[in-house]
C-alpha cells in the first residue's frame, strides 16, 4: 500500500481534489452502470415486478394492454431487460 503526503495544501484545494476524484469516479460507475442496464437478459415475472415495484396484477395488466412487451418460453414468461426500460422511457 502506497503512502500519501499532503504537503502546503489549503483546505479548498484539498476540497476539489477529493470533489474531482468522486466525480470521476462517478462518471465511471455511471458507464459501467449503463452498459450493464442495455443488456437483453430475460426477466422472469417476478424479477419484472421487483424492478418495477408493481405486483404481478399490474405486470399482467402492463402485459395484456401491450404496455410492456413479453417471450414466451413453453409455459413460461419472460421479459427483456432491454425492452422494459425501453418502455419506460417512451
Amino acid at each position: 500500500m502506497s503512502e500519501v503526503k499532503i504537503i502546503q495544501t489549503t483546505p479548498s484545494e484539498l476540497s476539489t481534489l477529493i470533489s474531482d476524484s468522486v466525480k470521476k469516479e462517478l462518471e465511471n460507475f455511471k458507464k459501467e452502470l449503463s452498459k450493464t442496464d442495455n443488456s437483453d437478459s430475460l426477466l422472469t415475472r417476478e424479477e419484472t415486478c421487483q424492478l418495477l415495484s408493481i405486483n404481478l396484477s399490474t405486470l399482467w395488466s402492463y402485459t395484456k394492454k401491450g404496455k410492456l412487451p413479453s417471450k414466451k418460453i413453453g409455459n413460461r414468461v419472460y421479459y427483456l431487460k432491454s425492452e422494459i426500460l425501453k418502455a419506460l422511457n417512451s
